[in-house]
């Protein structure tokens, strides 16, 4: 990503806003949301910033590893994405979470085969509001977790649209997988995993169900899709 030379601060001005005399505040999102230019603008240095942050935050830690994987976690507001972000990164769950706005991500590596995996892992916003803008949360990305919740079935119905975005506006080479979170809810489940399973099969996805809750899968489900990624990474070398 190209960057501009000025201090690391947040009130750096990315290039999209300099060019609009915009200065960059991710809050403003919540108040310019039917403004639909402004919205865009300031969403796409949203992501120009998070980018350079994360990069920034890499670079102080001054830690090495083998490869640099850029994930994101698509699906339905309330399908538990976050919590799934935040089980695997910091092994926290927060009952009261709330709908993401805009983009999070985190970082965590792991180790492959004797290599070390750096995963920096995006968050995205489930609304429909946000649906036009967000092929920048695409940009870079070689792997997916597209999750829904399995106790409510519109949440997987969806699924078939998020794939298709996910195939529209990111590489053909991404690296995906179907999750069916909150497994702790079986006594509730609405989407039974042979319906998932032969979706993944005639889609070309591989499949896990996961509990943020209780950590089922979790660890599971993110290092199987990136020792996937490592894998097809080197299959193309």
């Amino acid at each position: 990503m190209k960057t501009v030379a000025r201090p690391f601060s947040f009130t750096l001005l990315c290039d999209i806003c300099s060019q609009y005399h915009l200065q960059f505040f991710p809050k403003v999102l919540v108040f310019l949301e039917r403004a639909n230019i402004l919205l865009y603008i300031l969403f796409e240095c949203y992501v120009n910033f998070s980018e350079f942050t994360a990069n920034h935050i890499m670079v102080t830690k001054d830690d090495e590893y083998d490869y640099l994987f850029k994930v994101v976690l698509i699906g339905d507001s309330g399908v538990g994405k976050s919590n799934l972000l935040s089980r695997f990164t910091r092994n926290e769950f927060n009952l009261e979470s709330k709908t993401t706005i805009g983009v999070e991500f985190a970082t965590r590596s792991i180790q492959v085969d004797g290599k070390t995996i750096k995963a920096q892992i995006w968050d995205t916003a489930g609304q429909e509001r946000y649906r036009a803008i967000t092929s920048a949360y695409y940009r870079g990305a070689v792997g997916a977790l597209l999750v829904y919740d399995i106790a409510k079935h519109v949440t997987y119905e969806n699924v078939e649209r998020w794939l298709k975005e996910l195939r529209d506006h990111a590489d053909q080479n991404i690296v995906i997988m179907l999750v069916g979170n909150k497994s702790d809810l079986r006594h509730l489940r609405a989407v039974p995993s042979d319906e998932a399973k032969a979706y993944t099969e005639q889609n070309c996805l591989s499949f896990i169900e996961t509990s943020a809750l209780d950590s089922t899968n979790v660890e599971a489900a993110f290092t199987n899709i990136l020792t996937g990624m490592l894998f097809y990474l080197l299959l193309l070398c």
